[in-house]
């Protein structure tokens, strides 16, 4: 679109303001496409799973080299508050044969090990049970990190003790690690940023976790 020839007058600047957002909407969905279109998929991703469908669509695009540093894939329906065993474990199957179809495609070129997974939710869990064979919301939640660039694998931290005696309130567990230095550790340690610059972007400075990545 046109940003040269429009009215001098309120009506143009927001009109410009319009063509300037969709004109680089193009650029940049040509850009995706370019870099989607450069690459195929080595491996067969499993079918009805969500997870699987973002992270072929992002498999494609590391290996088309977008340049994106960050990606975002989302799955629901672990707000279990109702029959979770079940629903629990159908959900980890999902996430795990998703993983490993998306590891497994980016090692046909090469890419497994500058590609790292760190989940995250927007809520945590109870520990005890409720009357519907579930469990709540709660406030502390464990964060699973998933890569072959990791060099090992373990827990970070203690394991919890999930005994009454140690709940925060009805059903919390205490939180032992502070998520923001997760991802103080993960921008330095993994992004490469420096230290500097990590604390700015984080507000304040976070103790990094050792060894972690």
């Amino acid at each position: 679109y046109d940003i040269q020839n429009i009215p001098d007058c309120y009506y143009g600047e927001e009109l410009g303001f319009m063509r300037q957002v969709a004109n680089s909407s193009f650029r940049y969905s040509e850009t995706i496409k370019t870099a989607y279109d450069s690459s195929t998929a080595a491996v067969s991703y499993p079918t009805n799973n969500s997870l699987a469908s973002s992270l072929a669509i992002i498999a494609r695009l590391i290996k088309g080299n977008l340049g994106t540093k960050v990606y975002m894939a989302s799955i629901d329906g672990f707000d279990t508050h109702a029959n979770q065993l079940t629903s629990h474990a159908t959900l980890l199957t999902r996430i795990g044969t998703a993983v490993k179809a998306f590891y497994d495609d980016l090692a046909a070129t090469g890419h497994n090990q500058q590609v790292l997974i760190a989940t995250h939710s927007e809520f945590g869990r109870r520990v005890f049970q409720n009357g519907s064979l579930g469990t709540d919301h709660g406030e502390a939640a464990p964060i699973i990190l998933i890569g072959d660039g990791l060099g090992g694998n373990g827990f970070v931290g203690t394991a919890p003790n999930i005994a009454q005696s140690n709940w925060v309130g009805p059903g919390n567990l205490p939180v032992e690690i502070d998520f923001r230095r997760l991802y103080a550790t993960l921008l330095q340690d993994w992004f490469c940023m420096h230290p500097a610059i990590v604390d700015a972007v984080m507000g304040q400075s976070f103790t990094r976790l050792s060894g972690l990545v």
